[in-house]
């Protein structure tokens, strides 16, 4: 037995609480990166497409923000297009992330940006044609938001 949050468990029990309270902190670190953005860029109206790219350095995962002009659904090539990039372009994920599965990463990042979206309105996401996320190396995945008109 062992000591986790002040409760006595099992091994395997206190690593799931902490890995669970290490996704919802990351998530609500993403959320708030996405807002601050949100709050202090101008981005230009021309930019229809955003993508929250994932890659792993050497200490933790990061993801970062770039939007383009152009998008194509069935081609992720236009990611590599970055016609804008905010100042704050990039979010480490802190060290804990590197002991999570790149899928649970792609995923709970998704999971976030879903997240900032629902909580707020009128954002530079909303006005977006097309938002996706995914690892550099991986095939990106559109994420969903209902658009705002503006």
């Amino acid at each position: 037995m062992t000591i986790c949050h002040g409760l006595r468990t099992s091994e395997n029990i206190c690593k799931t609480v902490k890995s669970i309270i290490t996704v919802q902190e990351i998530k609500e670190l993403i959320v708030l990166w996405i807002k601050r953005i949100n709050d202090t860029e101008n981005i230009p109206e021309n930019i229809v497409a955003f993508n929250f790219g994932i890659f792993e350095s050497e200490n933790e995962h990061m993801i970062y923000l770039s939007g383009s002009i152009v998008f194509d659904a069935e081609d992720d090539d236009w990611a590599c297009d970055e016609d804008y990039n905010p100042k704050e372009k990039y979010l480490g994920l802190t060290a804990l992330s590197k002991n999570i599965d790149w899928e649970e990463i792609q995923n709970f990042v998704k999971e976030s940006i879903e997240m900032f979206a629902n909580s707020f309105s009128n954002t530079f996401l909303h006005k977006a044609e097309y938002v996706s996320t995914g690892f550099d190396a991986g095939e990106l995945i559109q994420i969903s938001i209902h658009k705002t008109e503006v």
